[in-house]
């Protein structure tokens, strides 16, 4: 299995729908890097990780940070050539970076009682969109 499939396997194991850019379109997004309305966002990743299906963001400006944990629905594109087969792999180029985010899955938690509440640290719903980008 190759590295992409892997990070779409392992994903749909962690909650994550894979979608189409095309579903972008409805919200008014065209290519931006952070792009953030209501409670809808969309970043671009730096990298994948295929064996856990997660995802590295650049969280080093405040408004980056924020479209990344302050909304409901979070839609994050990561080209295909950028997956690769592990954390270490993918964190590399980029570990001279102070502020990076790994996200593997919508933010949940729960209390003692057992109730579990989704969007308490970050996106209630994680959406990936695998693009195919060579630039």
């Amino acid at each position: 299995m190759n590295s992409v499939e892997q990070f779409k396997e392992n994903a749909k194991l962690n909650g994550v729908d894979i979608l189409s850019k095309k579903e972008l379109e409805k919200f008014g997004y065209s290519d931006e890097n952070y792009f953030k309305k209501d409670d809808i966002a969309v970043v671009k990743a730096l990298a994948g990780c295929a064996d856990d299906g997660s995802v590295i963001v650049d969280a080093s400006q405040k408004k980056w940070l924020e479209t990344v944990v302050d909304v409901k629905d979070l839609y994050v594109l990561i080209n295909k050539n950028s997956i690769k087969p592990n954390k270490f792999e993918a964190y590399k180029p980029f570990q001279d970076r102070k502020y990076l985010i790994f996200l593997a899955a919508e933010s949940k938690t729960a209390d003692i009682e057992k109730n579990l509440v989704s969007g308490v640290h970050g996106a209630e719903k994680l959406y990936y969109i695998i693009i195919d980008d060579e630039r």
